[in-house]
């Protein structure tokens, strides 16, 4: 199995958004039957033991530990909580969960959401019996205050099998089998969903977005959803808290962790999106087609902003600019660029000087060469050669100079330079010449020539 790729968000953080990233299906689901199924090794259950606190504490906690189901803890103890957690009231406790080990290898995150929803149901029922103040929970190598958070209303244990019945339709659907649903009432609804997979790739991209989406909408105090594969391992695990307002997610095998998207935010970057799975390249039947061209970022001291069709540029000779964008082989066969040349007219007052390379260390690696390189812009050595495999692509930084073209007969003109430029490359021996649009450069030449 590849390295895992984990994303965990600690208590009183923003849950995590879990979104399919690759586009809507386009073609049926495959059948559930289209690979064996062999069994799922669910991990066992515990019903944990309860120390410390008061007797009205304890009691408490055991009703809502009972009514959450079995669960993955096999101790919980109420205790003062450490000085480090300030600021504190005289009385204040936390919750210390231990968790059973990961029956595969890895922090237990059942275990984790599981102590969530006992940590969240317990500062809750606590206030509203007048009990001392649940400030913090700690759990496996983890915790935190719980003082914020959410307060969704409780729930009736009555309505408990309408909810798990509505789980179970909502997680009945297409490309997938049920093989466990554990539904408790620690304060809200909680559902633990376990699925196995048909076919990774389809249900990663066109269904695990929907399901958790129409999960997410009964409104309950959380949901654990574990995905398995037709093998029986371990495919993808999300888990959140409302009243917490904690989330989390793991994928275990890399190669699958460009199919969904999980957590908010990141890096603004040219790099082009990984394909599903990471390792997949386009077959050698690939029909033809020229390199891929991926964003635009320019700067340089002469850059002042956006022009019509392209972008201002002040006339200060002697600074640079740097144009960067990304690079990619859409065929089933490598293709060596030969050559990269701007349309800028000799003699203009912006001229090219050469283009920077950067292959990134592997298409999951892009570092550096997903960005635009650093000042300074200045002249490149001649062009090198470079290929990029099938799938695969490079940065491509352009250099470009502002150079004296202030004459008599051109003062106060302004021109635009840099509207296209031509990838020249060879594929299967054959060359092949190909013009993009780019990023244009306006300039306005000063009304006077300086000494002049």
């Amino acid at each position: 199995m590849a390295r895992p790729l984990t994303v965990r968000l600690a208590i009183a953080v923003c849950g995590v958004v879990v979104a399919g990233s690759c586009g809507r299906a386009r073609h049926a689901h495959p059948g559930a039957g289209s690979k064996p199924m062999r069994p799922v090794h669910l991990p066992a259950a515990h019903s944990p033991a309860i120390r410390g606190g008061s007797l009205a504490e304890r009691r408490l906690l055991a009703r809502i530990v009972r009514a959450t189901g079995p669960t993955q803890l096999r101790a919980l103890e109420i205790a003062p909580p450490t000085h480090d957690w300030h600021p504190l009231r005289p009385g204040d406790v936390e919750l210390d969960v231990s968790e059973a080990p990961a029956s595969y290898g890895r922090d237990n995150m059942l275990g984790d959401w599981e102590a969530w929803l006992v940590g969240g149901a317990f500062r809750d029922r606590s206030a509203a019996l007048g009990l001392p103040r649940v400030v913090v929970v700690m759990y496996g190598a983890d915790g935190g205050r719980v003082v914020d958070g959410s307060n969704p209303p409780p729930a009736s244990a009555s309505g408990l099998a309408a909810f798990r019945s509505r789980v179970r339709t909502i997680a009945s659907g297409p490309g997938a089998r049920v093989v466990r649903i554990r539904a408790g009432v620690p304060d809200g609804y909680s559902a633990a969903v376990a699925l196995q997979v048909a076919d990774p790739v389809w249900f990663l991209r066109h269904r695990v977005s929907k399901l958790q989406a129409s999960l997410d909408r009964l409104g309950s105090d959380g949901i654990f959803l574990a995905l398995y594969e037709a093998d029986g391992r371990p495919l993808y695990v999300a888990g959140g808290s409302r009243r917490l307002d904690s989330g989390l997610g793991w994928i275990p095998d890399a190669r699958y962790g460009s199919c969904v998207q999980m957590g908010t935010g990141g890096p603004m970057t040219l790099v082009p999106p990984l394909p599903c799975p990471s390792g997949w390249r386009p077959p050698p039947s690939t029909p033809p087609k020229r390199p891929v061209v991926h964003g635009w970022v320019s700067a340089g001291w002469a850059e002042r902003g956006s022009a019509r069709g392209g972008e201002r540029i002040m006339y200060l000779p002697g600074t640079t600019l740097g144009l960067g964008f990304v690079l990619q082989n859409p065929n089933g066969h490598p293709v060596t660029v030969r050559a990269i040349t701007p349309a800028v007219a000799a003699g203009a007052p912006i001229r090219y000087s050469g283009a920077r390379i950067r292959i990134p260390a592997s298409r999951s690696k892009p570092g550096t060469a997903a960005e635009l390189g650093p000042r300074p812009y200045t002249p490149e050595p001649p062009f090198t050669p470079f290929t990029i495999r099938p799938g695969d692509w490079a940065g491509v930084n352009l250099h470009y100079a502002i150079a004296r073209a202030c004459t008599p007969a051109t003062t106060g003109r302004t021109i635009t330079e840099n509207r296209t430029f031509t990838v020249t490359y060879t594929m299967q021996g054959a060359t092949h010449p190909a013009t993009y649009q780019s990023t244009a450069f306006t300039i306005t030449l000063p009304a006077t020539c300086p000494g002049s």
